[in-house]
């Protein structure tokens, strides 16, 4: 399982994206646009410009015009992947 370290930025619609550090000092890059959920983990921000992933996921969860992110339809996707802090809710 990943573990957030810090929280950078989440937010926002069409994409909805959050940004953060893993606890073992990796970039991580979650979106939801067009019904698909995503992430990415990459060594840095530099590595992840470049398309250099470590580990990328993707998986259709809504309905192509979505780009909203609905905390009771993402997150079930992404709790058994990444340790949120405690407390976090998915926001758009």
């Amino acid at each position: 399982m990943i573990g957030i370290k810090k929280l950078l930025s989440y937010g926002g619609a069409c994409p909805y994206q959050l940004e953060a550090i893993t606890s073992d000092d990796k970039w991580l890059y979650i979106r939801y646009r067009h019904g698909f959920l995503s992430y990415v983990i990459a060594d840095s921000i530099d590595s992840w410009a470049n398309s250099d992933y470590l580990y990328d996921y993707e998986v259709r969860v809504g309905h192509e015009n979505d780009g909203y992110a609905n905390h009771d339809l993402i997150f079930p996707y992404l709790c058994d992947k990444i340790q949120f802090p405690e407390n976090f809710r998915l926001e758009s």
